[in-house]
């Protein structure tokens, strides 16, 4: 009697994972976001959408001195292992970042996504880049000396995975916005801002800042098609401001002497080239996607079940829509390794 009322008590637990890991998975999957242009995958090496907004590349990749099985570097373009895949592959920026300007950069992603992950972010000289080689695993982000930005749409620091923004894909275009000054990391996705991903960033004195990128499926290819470092002065706040009104950004692009800003501050204004679909009245043109896709996931919250809403509440957040700020530990693994282990089990259900 007693083992009929356990294995009955099982199946429904059993029964409630799998409506919650599908609850979730139909909303991750409703947050993909677009190619950036409508060229076909079939020619996704070929297209050059987008890459001849700013002729600025202030640094390439870096290639190591021995040979490297799991990486091909030709210029900008990186293929993560050529023939197979066994693990994780990672790729770091030519040139450290300099902490007192701002940096912007731009990864085009040239095949599908599959696999565990693909990650771009920032990381420093401490993370070591063939350490997962024979594991496949979210290596950006896994500990407190990276940040990364996964193709599932989520945001990694020291362990600790949370629902950021966009799913990307193929022939999409992340940006990464990363301000040394004041410590913040904001990505973009076709060039569109997804906020702010972390503020107060915490960097060693004697640390080294790279820009990175890492993979775990075969024949993945990443370009890098923009990469410029800026002072934050007056021209660049003004700028900023100016981006925000379309007649004042006509006027700066007709005056001669302020044209060239225009040029130097290209990705402040790029965002008129590329909208995401529109919705309800079509007036409400997204221009943070991960504010609304929370005040989509509160309202679609309130309209699920009781069930759903009790097993979630057993989770203690297992969705991370919900930005909580968490005190953490330097160490390079979770103490709540479970969070993880659950938010990979409803992403990849």
């Amino acid at each position: 009697m007693i083992d009929a009322y356990i294995r009955t008590k099982n199946r429904l637990k059993m029964s409630r994972n799998l409506q919650l890991a599908r609850h979730i998975y139909k909303k991750s999957q409703n947050n993909r976001s677009p190619a950036f242009c409508k060229c076909s995958q079939a020619v996704a090496e070929l297209c050059e959408c987008g890459e001849k907004d700013s002729r600025s590349l202030d640094w390439l990749w870096h290639i190591e001195s021995d040979e490297v099985s799991n990486l091909l570097i030709y210029g900008q373009t990186v293929v993560f292992h050529p023939t197979f895949s066994q693990g994780t592959a990672a790729v770091k920026g030519s040139t450290s970042l300099d902490k007192n300007m701002i940096h912007h950069w731009e990864i085009k992603i040239l095949s599908d996504m599959t696999g565990t992950d693909l990650m771009v972010g920032v990381g420093t000289d401490k993370v070591d880049l063939s350490s997962c080689k024979y594991k496949y695993t979210s290596l950006l982000g896994l500990c407190n000396q990276s940040w990364g930005y996964s193709y599932r749409g989520l945001a990694q620091h020291n362990g600790r995975l949370k629902y950021y923004g966009k799913r990307y894909s193929s022939l999409c275009i992340v940006g990464v916005y990363l301000d040394l000054r004041h410590r913040c990391i904001e990505f973009y996705l076709n060039r569109r801002p997804q906020g702010t991903a972390y503020r107060q960033i915490k960097l060693d004195d004697d640390a080294e800042v790279y820009p990175m990128v890492c993979s775990t499926s075969a024949k993945s290819i990443v370009r890098l098609i923009n990469a410029t470092s800026f002072a934050e002065n007056l021209q660049y706040l003004c700028m900023k401001v100016i981006s925000k009104d379309r007649n004042s950004i006509e006027f700066v692009k007709s005056a001669p002497g302020l044209r060239h800003l225009c040029n130097d501050y290209w990705f402040l204004l790029s965002k008129e080239q590329y909208q995401y679909s529109e919705r309800d009245n079509g007036k409400a043109l997204l221009e943070d996607e991960a504010l609304l896709c929370c005040s989509d996931d509160q309202e679609h919250s309130n309209s699920t079940d009781e069930s759903i809403t009790d097993e979630m509440d057993i989770y203690n957040g297992v969705d991370y829509i919900k930005h909580r700020k968490r005190n953490r530990t330097s160490s390079c693994s979770s103490d709540d390794d479970n969070d993880v282990d659950m938010e990979f089990f409803c992403d990849h259900y």
